[in-house]
């Protein structure tokens, strides 16, 4: 058995492919795997460390701008579009894989397209709550689009989407020892935690508001980590160099990056985040109470709209960037903590989100399409 995955871009794209390969694996141990991914892009360096070889194919966005720059760009897009379509085609050949599954990025494209035109059963997951353009296009050439939101299934055809949710890494199962957070962060565990994460970049706009809130947010109240990304830890390391209480007594704790994120989310009472489809996936894994602060640089809006369908569910509260003020987050986050029924209602409401074997659904049904 040999199963051709594509994703790119994000790691919202990348784990949920590594999740249903690890499934199948579980299912048929000795199946083969290979990826493709866009040149240049992050997949090409997590990839490998999740253990799985993979290709690169040059892909670029298409700019929704019209000034000449946005043009040429076009254009270049266009002819990566052409030679990723030839390379996809040459190494689905070389490779023969019995299925092809897509899990996002516009490596997508080109990727199913040819091994659609080579008679191959492929398969798309779409993890935000609307379809983006690539997934729309693809669902023409799939045997099935798997979704994250249940609510999705209204964009497609009938019989050609199917509701799954979205698979989350195998490092979020309930083995993480809540105590082991604390102990690393050499905290005590009395207090809520609040973990503050906005992926592996960061944000400059929550590093400002938090930059003022640590010089306002209460003591002995709760502990708060927040992680400002590598490329802005430089800026405002100066944060952990305070001479405030809050920093000596470890109320408030800043770090750059953390690689052992599951683990603090086991351990969170209350998380501040974007509303990337995958972290909110971890989320509903988790049963996680959130702030959410969608990012407003995201194609077609998708995260405002992924954060809202859990707003509307109750599962958290919705701040957009650049509306609020520090007190304004320290007074949602008081509000949050100081009720046990809040806590309670959030809580369910998130989890109701969760489809917990959500990979080995999607490995299922794509083992069904396929005759070896």
């Amino acid at each position: 058995m040999r199963i051709l995955f594509t994703c790119g871009g994000t790691g919202g794209h990348i784990y949920p492919a590594v999740s249903i390969a690890e499934e199948i694996t579980k299912i048929i141990p000795d199946a083969e795997y290979l990826f493709i991914g866009a040149d240049g892009m992050m997949e090409m360096d997590i990839v490998p460390k999740c253990g799985y070889p993979i290709k690169a194919v040059p892909v670029t966005n298409l700019s929704r701008g019209k000034k000449p720059k946005d043009i040429v760009h076009n254009i270049k897009t266009v002819f990566n579009v052409l030679s990723s379509l030839f390379k996809s085609r040459r190494l689905i050949k070389q490779f023969r894989p019995d299925a092809v599954i897509g899990t996002g990025g516009y490596v997508c494209f080109p990727v199913i397209f040819a091994a659609w035109l080579l008679g191959i059963p492929a398969f798309v997951h779409e993890s935000n709550s609307e379809p983006g353009l690539t997934t729309r296009m693809l669902s023409h050439f799939v045997k099935k689009v798997f979704t994250g939101y249940r609510e999705s299934i209204r964009y497609y055809k009938d019989g050609k989407a199917e509701y799954t949710g979205t698979p989350v890494r195998v490092q979020f199962d309930d083995s993480a020892d809540p105590a082991d957070a604390f102990d690393r962060l050499g905290t005590s565990a009395d207090l809520p935690l609040i973990v503050s994460v906005w992926g592996s970049l960061g944000s400059g706009f929550m590093n400002e508001v938090f930059s003022k809130i640590v010089r306002i947010m209460p003591e002995k109240k709760y502990i708060m980590l927040h992680v400002t990304g590598k490329r802005y830890y430089d800026q405002y390391k100066h944060i952990s160099e305070s001479d405030l209480r809050v920093i000596r007594e470890r109320y408030f704790i800043l770090k750059d990056f953390v690689y052992d994120l599951p683990l603090y989310l086991h351990a969170a009472g209350l998380v501040i985040c974007r509303a990337g489809a995958s972290t909110l996936a971890e989320l509903a894994y988790l049963g996680k109470p959130a702030i959410i602060v969608p990012s407003p640089n995201v194609v077609n809006n998708h995260q405002d709209k992924n954060a809202r369908v859990f707003e509307a569910k109750g599962a958290a509260v919705v701040l957009r960037e650049g509306t609020f003020s520090p007190e304004v987050l320290l007074d949602t986050i008081g509000s949050i903590l100081s009720s046990p029924e809040k806590m309670e209602a959030m809580s369910s409401a998130m989890h109701s989100f969760c489809v917990p074997d959500s990979a080995r659904i999607i490995a299922d049904k794509v083992l069904e399409h396929v005759t070896v």
